[in-house]
């Protein structure tokens, strides 16, 4: 891939032939789990069918709800697998109780290895449950979001992502602590330091932040590539087929 500036974004005429794996579309879930490929040692592609990174996760209020991170300790709440599992299964009628089981143990495990492997730092969010009442509920901790996080030399947000109705530069903790929603002042200070510093919150931060690790972890990147098939025999996926204008493009995996 062509390094850029802060991203490996390789032309939609210049896709590699093959790969290891391929993640289509550059959300928050896209994004991960090539940073999670791309740490392992695999050669990783994310394939991006719009001109800009993110999807809607870049418009996002980016509160994430991990039950038992580690980042509860700081309000002083604790957790436990059990409660977790308590609260999920009786939100979730028909779901299927050992894939919830795996999410619960395994998403305390995904925030500390986004933050390892990004310049990402979580905050634990002082919101509740959405049924904080129930069985296994918590008043606070298990919802985090991303701290203030610099753009460094990703370059202008606008070229990034989709623009957002308001500048993300403020956390959903600070947007609460102010008041902002009820009429508070505005913090204009903050805000002009933190546009200063070139620093991004919220959605944009979440993107940022993995931006930044793909790029540390070798992955490349490419946008404006539509994947419109994939092909299969029988033993399996053995390549896909995008669209960039009128051009189309197989990358074997």
């Amino acid at each position: 891939p062509v390094r850029g500036p802060g991203v490996s974004e390789v032309a939609p005429a210049d896709l590699p032939a093959e790969v290891d794996v391929v993640a289509v579309g550059s959300g928050g879930a896209g994004l991960s789990a090539a940073l999670a490929a791309g740490v392992a040692g695999a050669q990783v592609l994310v394939l991006e069918a719009s001109p800009r990174w993110g999807g809607t996760t870049a418009l996002s209020g980016s509160q994430l709800w991990v039950p038992g991170n580690h980042r509860m300790a700081d309000l002083d709440v604790d957790d436990s697998v059990e409660d977790a599992l308590t609260y999920c299964l009786g939100q979730s009628p028909g779901r299927d109780p050992a894939l919830v089981e795996v999410f619960v143990r395994a998403a305390p495990a995904m925030a500390r290895f986004v933050e390892d492997h990004s310049p990402l730092t979580f905050a634990a969010c002082r919101i509740p449950d959405t049924f904080a009442e129930s069985p296994g509920g918590r008043a606070q901790g298990r919802h985090i979001e991303p701290s203030p996080l610099a753009l460094g030399d990703l370059g202008r947000p606008e070229d990034l992502v989709w623009p957002a109705p308001y500048p993300m530069v403020l956390t959903n903790e600070e947007i609460a602590e102010f008041d902002l929603a009820g009429g508070g002042a505005f913090p204009t200070d903050l805000v002009a330091r933190r546009m200063a510093a070139g620093e991004v919150c919220m959605g944009l931060g979440l993107i940022v932040g993995l931006l930044h690790g793909c790029h540390a972890a070798g992955v490349a990147l490419a946008r404006g590539c539509r994947v419109t098939r994939l092909r299969r025999d029988p033993e399996g996926l053995r390549a896909l087929e995008c669209r960039s204008g009128e051009a189309t493009h197989d990358v074997a995996v």
